[in-house]
């Protein structure tokens, strides 16, 4: 029997909305014994106190390694040396979305955010001695910029262990890839539903295009009714106590409000002046902005975390006759400073249009698009346009359309390779059909469980398509 190690989201606390995800875990486990693999359970957090009704469960504590600072710096240095990658590496991301001086616009974090990384290099030694103690052959977890996965990916690749990590990248549905060094990765190509046909997969391009909807429905997430001294608990205590006074904590509070004011501002008034009229007459391709904080840019696109650079390089060398067209995503628009989008007007053929110009009539009229990993590059290729990335995807490799770029002096070649593309619709059903057949519609979040019964149907289903994708790792 195979022993899996899942490394739980240590922001997951098991309660209220989360309150079905404990039973979710639970029944994972044994469903997993009936497929012969054995599942433990790694928290890194006290949040989910559900996890000690668990068996093979396991809590990280910050002092069960009693370490001097010498000792943490030969450790340290030693697992950096022998593993091939740093701590801040692993840590950037995860830091960078949670730290409480983020604004939704940080790129950068002040540098006494890593002052003390002890706590770091107590966590990786627990889980290398956990993977070894127990005998591991599977390490799994969820789709989240955290450090502990950067650690398991890290040990993984060192003892020649599988690591497995979810995604809801295909049109939010569920698929593994297998990671290696970092940033390399493969999507795992195990089929899960048989019943995926060639006409299920025209039907579905032929309905996108036609009606001109989104990919996907809405994500239904659990939300109970939330009473007064909820939202008191779950919101303002937390924020009290990660400041050290209640001066501190209410200038937080107003200096928060005042900046939402001047977002608002930012987006009616200011970047309206700075916006291009949208003409779809002329040869464009089409580059959508992503978040700074997300992990597309901060864990997986590491060579081109400066958009502005990546943008102005593309601008650079753009084919004859050809615009890049960039906007902004209609729900993050406060998420991109005007000084920003400032320095990306000021470039040479590219045109910054407003982000209500609908994103099907830009694509559709678009020669082809340029984004990092984004499911725009899936409603690309149905809509026949060819798509270029600087990310890890679904569908680079797995579409002859899709391209990715490595080496940024190849960028030139890469774009006029791009716009010479002619996008086959087979290859489009074909690739449609493939990612439906290995993908599924469970979502991993802690709070998209609504009873038990959907929990432990949920599991069923899961636990399946790990087996199955653990399966193909080790016979491809």
């Amino acid at each position: 029997m195979k022993n899996v190690l899942w490394i739980v989201n240590k922001y997951v606390h098991g309660e209220r909305e989360q309150g079905f995800y404990p039973r979710f875990l639970q029944s994972c486990q044994e469903e997993m014994k009936l497929l012969n693999l054995s599942l433990h359970y790694c928290f890194y957090s006290s949040q989910m106190n559900a996890s000690s009704d668990l068996k093979e469960s396991y809590r990280c504590e910050s002092n069960e390694l009693n370490l001097d600072m010498a000792k943490v710096e030969f450790e340290a240095e030693r697992i950096e040396r022998e593993y091939a990658f740093t701590f801040k590496q692993a840590y950037y991301p995860d830091i960078l979305q949670t730290s409480k001086y983020q604004n939704n616009r940080l790129r950068d974090l002040p540098e006494k955010e890593f002052e003390n990384l002890k706590f770091l290099v107590v966590g990786f030694l627990y889980l290398e001695k956990l993977i070894l103690d127990k005998s591991i052959d599977v390490c799994f977890c969820d789709d989240s910029p955290e450090y502990q996965m950067e650690f398991a990916r890290a040990i993984c690749l060192h003892h020649r262990l599988i690591f497995l990590k979810y995604h809801s990248s295909f049109l939010a549905r569920c698929v593994f890839s297998q990671q290696f060094e970092f940033g390399s990765e493969r999507i795992v190509e195990a089929v899960i539903d048989d019943d995926i046909t060639t006409e299920f997969s025209k039907n579905f391009i032929k309905t996108f295009v036609t009606h001109k909807k989104k990919s996907y429905g809405d994500l239904i997430r659990n939300r109970p009714r939330k009473n007064l001294l909820y939202l008191f608990r779950s919101s303002l205590v937390p924020d009290f106590f990660q400041f050290n006074s209640l001066v501190v904590f209410f200038y937080r509070k107003i200096k928060n409000l005042f900046s939402k004011i001047y977002y608002l501002f930012e987006s009616i008034i200011l970047k309206k002046i700075i916006e291009d009229r949208f003409d779809k007459s002329k040869k464009y391709l089409f580059f959508g902005l992503h978040l700074p904080t997300e992990s597309t840019l901060t864990l997986r696109s590491l060579p081109y975390l400066n958009q502005i650079s990546l943008i102005e390089s593309i601008s650079r060398v753009l084919p004859y006759g050809v615009q890049l067209v960039v906007r902004e995503h209609p729900s993050w628009r406060s998420h991109f400073p005007f000084k920003f989008l400032l320095e990306l007007k000021k470039l040479s053929n590219v045109r910054l249009v407003s982000p209500k110009i609908p994103i099907h009539e830009i694509v559709e009229n678009s020669i082809g698009v340029v984004t990092y990993n984004s499911t725009t590059g899936i409603e690309a290729l149905m809509y026949g346009k060819p798509v270029l990335s600087f990310s890890p995807n679904v569908y680079y490799k797995l579409h002859p359309a899709a391209y990715f770029c490595a080496n940024l002096y190849n960028l030139g070649a890469a774009l006029t390779a791009l716009i010479n593309t002619k996008v086959l619709s087979r290859d489009t059903i074909i690739y449609i059909k493939k990612l439906f057949s290995i993908s599924s519609d469970i979502q991993l979040g802690s709070d998209f469980f609504y009873n038990d019964n959907d929990a432990i149907a949920k599991s069923k289903k899961f636990s399946r398509h790990l087996a199955k994708a653990i399966n193909w790792c080790e016979s491809t």
